[in-house]
């Protein structure tokens, strides 16, 4: 148990979170893409009659929303694994991190209704759903992305400093 602790290291571990909960909400705004239409109607409140499937796709929507955020958590725990492989880090970060996120978003425990407000504001300046959606997507699972592979960050995780310290080159 001491040596499973000692070799956790928890800048790797903070961010691999961080990079898990950008790609968990780029991967649910995805997800609606999946019934735009009776997104559409959702989100803007119409009064006209959407019909008697409205309230199952409404239900499907949902269950995808959930469920793709759990193939988002499941997707950064196989990066993280080969991240860990590549560098040469302990898988045991990677499966802390992967229980900690999911049962964070199983719990509910995400904040994502204070977080939305700053991270989907860029896509407000379009007018229409889908664009918006798309610009939102994009920027979160650019985050995501360059929390897991930009070389600074993977310099801070191998040494603690955002200094040009040499990063441990992968294993061929």
């Amino acid at each position: 148990m001491k040596n499973f602790i000692s070799k956790l290291n928890w800048r790797l571990i903070l961010v691999h979170v961080l990079a898990t909960y950008f790609f968990v909400f780029g991967i649910k705004l995805l997800s609606f893409f999946s019934d735009i239409e009776a997104v559409k109607v959702l989100l803007t409140n119409r009064e006209e009659p959407v019909g008697d499937d409205y309230v199952f796709r409404i239900g499907m929507i949902n269950l995808y929303n959930f469920y793709s955020g759990c193939a988002a958590i499941i997707l950064v725990f196989i990066i993280s694994l080969i991240l860990c492989k590549k560098y040469r880090w302990y898988w045991g970060n990677s499966l802390i991190v992967f229980i900690f996120s999911m049962t964070m978003y199983w719990l509910g425990y995400t904040g994502w209704t204070y977080v939305k407000i700053v991270l989907l504001m860029p896509g407000t300046i379009f007018k229409q759903i889908e664009p918006e959606f798309i610009t939102n997507i994009l920027i979160l699972l650019t985050f995501g992305v360059l929390f897991l592979f930009n070389k600074r960050i993977i310099r801070f995780v191998e040494t603690g400093r955002f200094t040009n310290c040499q990063v441990t080159e992968p294993v061929s």
